[in-house]
């Protein structure tokens, strides 16, 4: 019985997938060979936690508009991915970890939904205005008056 039900919440759980995007700066000193096996890491490790790559963007050199743990450039890319909430946390600890990763950002992606747009206002022109009698204006203009 126990463990059907876990089954049952794990399977709750893959059900709560959310689209998510890991930007990430590597150190400048790495090479190009250096930067592929650290990509590949990265990419392992979101998969070892049940996760899917949907795009990877190649890291490319950038100068840092301001010193990162004393660097003034780095490889930055990013991954986007699908996986359960509950791997979030573990993926950032292990990134925290890694000595190669200079800085990095998990983000959930909203998902594209439809969108609808909102009805504009009718704008009423003088003629579609609704006319008060004059009768009722100077009567409301006389108890302003009275009031001051």
């Amino acid at each position: 019985m126990l463990i059907s039900s876990s089954s049952k919440m794990t399977e709750e759980i893959m059900s709560q997938k959310e689209n998510y995007e890991l930007g990430f700066h590597l150190v400048p000193e790495l090479s190009e060979e250096e930067v592929q096996k650290a990509v590949e890491e990265l990419s392992n490790l979101i998969t070892s936690h049940e996760g899917l790559i949907t795009f990877a963007k190649e890291p490319q050199k950038f100068r840092l508009a301001y010193p990162v743990k004393k660097k003034l450039n780095s490889y930055f890319g990013y991954i986007q991915f699908v996986a359960p909430r509950t791997i979030v946390d573990p993926i950032q600890d292990e990134l925290k970890l890694n000595n190669n990763v200079l800085r990095y950002v998990v983000v959930k992606q909203e998902t594209k939904k439809e969108k609808t747009k909102p009805q504009k206002q009718k704008r009423l022109t003088k003629e579609e205005t609704p006319a008060e009698k004059p009768a009722e204006v100077d009567k409301q203009l006389e108890e302003i008056i009275e009031n001051l």
